[in-house]
């Protein structure tokens, strides 16, 4: 590939990735706090939503370079970057909290059937209860939004 090449491969990526992160950053300003949070939470929940980690695991299976790991990453958290903010999301990266949660429920169908909320000093915190296959888990922790974005800032799991 030519430099010119690579550079407008670089330039078209930067605008989509632009585009994208300010249309959903004002999907989630339209949305009340509650209605992010619960979102977020479902979606994180949802074991394999929409196949995510079976195609992570076929993205990373043989990849070729950083900026290959790096996408199937970003396609992996999509998700969840349309509810976060970036830091959040680098943090669930960083940190594996999807892939471990995705990894534990592999092969299982897992369903979000309720998502409780309380308002605790700025946070919220949250039960979860899910199915899969036919087991019930509760989940609880704290997680905030972000008043300047509508984003999700912050997100602990406290137990399962």
């Amino acid at each position: 590939m030519t430099m010119k090449k690579h550079a407008l491969w670089i330039f078209t990526l930067a605008v989509a990735l632009l585009f994208t992160a300010c249309a959903h950053q004002r999907a989630a300003e339209d949305q009340s706090p509650e209605d992010t949070v619960k979102a977020f939470l479902t979606s994180f929940y949802t074991a394999n939503e929409d196949d995510r980690y079976t195609q992570f695991l076929s993205d990373t299976e043989s990849v070729a370079s950083d900026a290959a790991l790096t996408e199937a990453n970003e396609r992996y958290h999509a998700a969840l970057a349309a509810l976060s903010t970036e830091a959040l999301v680098d943090t669930l990266a960083a940190n594996r909290t999807l892939s471990r949660y995705d990894e534990a429920n592999a092969g299982q169908s897992v369903a979000v059937q309720s998502v409780e909320l309380q308002t605790d000093d700025g946070f919220f915190t949250f039960t979860v209860q899910v199915d899969a296959d036919g087991t019930a888990q509760t989940y609880t922790g704290q997680i905030s939004v972000s008043a300047e974005t509508g984003l999700v800032d912050n997100f602990y799991q406290a137990g399962a």
